[in-house]
């Protein structure tokens, strides 16, 4: 198993949990959401079986499962040309095989959304049974991470637009949206019964304090410049809520500093990050669009900007390699421009698949592109991480490799 990103601090999560029980007190499972750990220590029995062995099975195997299925419900459909390519990449992408090894939540997100997709692309009809089930999948992914909360905002309503609603499949929908909501009521009770902290996590404000500020370029780097002003914390209107500040601050819990008051400070930290962009939109937007670029970047190589690959092996080999190419000369150069070349030649292949597939299906369309832009949005206005991108791949190869057989057949492209 790999500790990519926050794999180490998930993975002292569940030691916690398999030490203390549920209402352990260790400071991972309230300053960031609890659902990733929760969901492993569960499914190892609580401990008894190693979490190692369980993160690593059950990813790789929902992983293949969900290309399988998708390659099943799209053979029967207008869709069934990219079946075979779609198995192809899905199955044996490097970047989602691996992710499949790593200690997080992007890899059962992407294929859970795999599934999701698979789900309603290939239904003519949406059925009772599929809103269930897709809603059941939703919850699962809300609880790893609130941030997908835009995925089901968006699902939702392509139900509403595609779906024939009856008083039965109304109250299916009212449930079903009140159902996602039940992983950060479930998480905010753990941590108030645990820290006596009333929220699901208290990195909000941290997070989106990273992402700011005069210095900042919105990459996800703790050791780069970021921070803004925050009064309300700082006493101060020009002291910066830099690292050693948001250490001191969230980090060093004592008997004076508790998670309740951490908790506090978050929510003002959120309300400083607020206002400094308000005073500031051309800062805003020059984030913005950095955080943009950094969430499209590749996933290695001298463009990479993300955390994909800390811990990860073959990754960092690859960027150690690149590194003593620039000190010994140009060649990193022509490396750069192999990368931006494969990559607008990526983003060529998704322009001509969106607006092929919208010309097939205007609904799918919008709704796959519905959900890519919602996580892409979302990481704009937090952190410009690569890694953030992991869930949305399978729906970038599927604009991509619809675009690819549109090319393969010489049809009209454009």
């Amino acid at each position: 198993m790999l500790l990519a990103a926050d794999g180490v601090n998930y993975q002292q999560s569940i030691s916690a949990l398999n030490t203390d029980g549920l209402f352990s007190k260790y400071p991972g499972l309230f300053f960031q959401p609890a659902g990733y750990p929760l969901l492993i220590w569960t499914i190892s029995l609580f401990g008894l079986i190693p979490a190692n062995l369980v993160v690593v099975l059950l990813q790789s195997s929902i992983h293949v499962l969900s290309v399988l299925f998708l390659y099943s419900r799209l053979q029967s459909t207008q869709f069934f040309k990219i079946a075979p390519f779609l198995f192809l990449i899905l199955m044996f992408n490097p970047i989602l095989c691996m992710s499949a090894m790593n200690c997080g939540y992007e890899s059962l997100v992407s294929s859970f959304t795999i599934v999701i997709a698979a789900l309603l692309i290939a239904s003519k009809k949406i059925e009772v049974r599929q809103i269930i089930l897709v809603f059941s999948i939703l919850t699962v992914m809300i609880l790893m991470n609130s941030r997908f909360l835009g995925v089901a905002l968006i699902t939702l309503i392509y139900f509403f637009s595609r779906t024939e609603i009856t008083a039965l499949r109304r109250s299916i929908l009212l449930s079903g949206s009140a159902c996602i909501l039940l992983p950060t009521l479930l998480l905010t009770f753990r941590n108030e019964i645990a820290v006596s902290v009333k929220s699901p996590a208290t990195n909000v404000g941290v997070t989106l304090n990273w992402g700011a500020g005069d210095n900042a370029s919105g990459a996800h780097n703790i050791h780069g410049e970021f921070g803004v002003p925050c009064k309300t914390l700082t006493g101060s209107d020009s002291l910066l809520m830099g690292k050693s500040e948001i250490v001191a601050t969230f980090f060093n819990l004592n008997a004076l500093n508790t998670p309740a008051d951490v908790s506090d400070y978050d929510t003002k930290l959120r309300n400083c990050v607020i206002q400094w962009y308000r005073d500031n939109p051309s800062d805003f937007i020059r984030l913005f669009v950095s955080k943009s670029i950094f969430f499209f970047s590749p996933f290695t190589g001298p463009l990479s900007s993300g955390t994909f690959e800390i811990n990860n092996g073959f990754i960092s080999k690859t960027n150690m390699e690149l590194e003593k190419l620039t000190k010994e000369g140009n060649q990193v150069n022509l490396t750069k421009f192999g990368y931006a070349a494969a990559y607008i030649a990526l983003l060529f292949l998704c322009l001509i698949g969106v607006i092929n597939l919208y010309r097939v299906d205007a609904g799918v369309t919008k709704f796959v592109l519905g959900i890519l832009t919602i996580q892409w949005l979302i990481s704009a206005i937090s952190i410009g991480d690569n890694r953030f991108r992991i869930p949305a791949i399978p729906l970038v190869w599927i604009f991509a490799t619809y675009g690819l057989v549109i090319l393969l057949e010489k049809k009209k492209v454009l």
